[in-house]
């Protein structure tokens, strides 16, 4: 099958050059017949009749220099002559030898009479006959450019086959395959092959990301799930603090699957954008991370978000700060040139060097996780870059982090 297609694309290819060439060449001949170039070679005929006709005429009654005449025309011109009567005698000169392919007669006319005429063979040192050679030429064009044809055919065919293949065994599961790159390759199929190769490359560390965050979350399910039935057994006799750590522990399920979904919902939709007020978002936050809303710091600012998101990022970026972070903790919203700032302040440890670049990856455990999945930081990413915006993170001038993100305003 794969090698049917690569034929057939080839085959076709080839054809349809083929048949532009053959139009070309229809078209340069009826060119020349329009332009009357075709005629040529007969008004050259015509002309060298008159010419031998008034070189012989003068000389009809004089046989000697009748044949003085045709050997001069036979050496000068390279034309073979003789001269026969009405009656077909041959009256002076040779036979043309074989046959001759480009004969011409022209008679010899005097005041009205016919003495004769004059047959002319240009074969003698003419070699072959204009349109003869035009013709030669031309086939001999056509088929260095059906050489061409399948020459490009093979260029274009082969590595769109390769790339056929490549698409094929990625999409039976292959992620390793790549497009081979040649080199000096540019052009729409070298893009289309570094597209290819990039495409391959996402998907792969997407399922590898996949199949991390399956066993991580299998693993921290697992764990809290062992604790409730622990917890639930010793509950029985009706010990409240055992019932606030199961609903501790629920509320950390709750929370994790709630990241799962947010993540599932950025892969699979688009985002739901309204207008929305920056500060009541903010003060929502707060509010379902158990703070005052004394903490926070908003100017009253409106844009465009998908509400849902927005909250859940802030929750991560709250929650980031209770757990790794230190008291007092700022929520601060502020608009800086054509963009909204959120961030978060707190008084902990801050950042190790160079750990600031890596606060916002998938499964990072640094010297501020205290375990989890580390799906939180990595979710305020995902969010803020589907907004069209960014993140950042750092040490703060007095000690602590300033964790946050910015969001364009249209």
């Amino acid at each position: 099958m794969r090698y049917y297609f690569r034929a057939r694309l080839r085959r076709r290819l080839f054809v349809w050059l083929t048949l532009a060439i053959m139009t070309t060449l229809v078209a340069v001949v009826l060119v020349l017949r329009a332009t009357g170039s075709g005629n040529d070679w007969r008004s050259h005929q015509q002309g060298v009749a008159r010419f031998v006709s008034g070189l012989l005429l003068p000389v009809w009654d004089d046989p000697p220099a009748r044949l003085r005449v045709q050997q001069s025309m036979g050496h000068d011109l390279g034309v073979a002559t003789r001269v026969v009567l009405p009656s077909g005698e041959l009256l002076d000169g040779h036979d043309f030898p074989g046959r001759c392919r480009f004969p011409f007669r022209a008679p010899l006319l005097r005041d009205g009479v016919l003495l004769g005429r004059a047959e002319l063979c240009f074969d003698s040192g003419m070699g072959r006959a204009p349109w003869q050679r035009t013709l030669l030429a031309l086939l001999a064009a056509v088929g260095v450019l059906w050489g061409l044809a399948g020459w490009v055919s093979h260029r274009v065919g082969q590595p769109l086959s390769e790339l056929a293949d490549v698409a094929r065994q990625l999409g039976e599961g292959k992620l390793d395959r790549r497009a081979r790159l040649r080199h000096g390759e540019v052009g729409e199929v070298g893009e289309l092959s570094l597209a290819i190769n990039e495409m391959a490359s996402r998907i792969e560390q997407q399922l590898k990301d996949q199949r991390e965050l399956l066993a991580a979350v299998s693993h921290e399910l697992r764990t809290p799930l062992t604790r409730i039935r622990l917890l639930l057994e010793m509950a029985r006799d009706g010990n409240q603090h055992h019932l606030d750590e199961i609903d501790q522990e629920v509320v950390e399920m709750d929370q994790l699957v709630g990241e799962l979904l947010a993540q599932a919902r950025l892969d699979f939709s688009a985002l739901s954008r309204r207008t929305v007020s920056a500060h009541d978002l903010a003060a929502r936050a707060l509010s379902r991370a158990a703070l005052p809303e004394s903490l926070l710091v908003a100017e009253n600012v409106s844009l465009s978000a998908d509400a849902t998101l927005l909250s859940r990022a802030l929750s991560a970026l709250l929650d980031n700060a209770k757990k790794h972070g230190a008291p007092p903790i700022v929520l601060r919203v502020e608009r800086v040139a054509e963009a909204v700032r959120f961030s978060v302040e707190d008084h902990g440890a801050g950042f190790s060097e160079g750990e600031e670049s890596r606060a916002f990856e998938a499964f990072r455990r640094g010297s501020r996780d205290g375990g989890g999945l580390g799906l939180g930081m990595s979710l305020v990413r995902r969010i803020a870059e589907a907004h069209g915006g960014r993140v950042f993170a750092k040490n703060g001038e007095s000690g602590g982090a300033i964790v946050g993100f910015e969001l364009p305003l249209a």
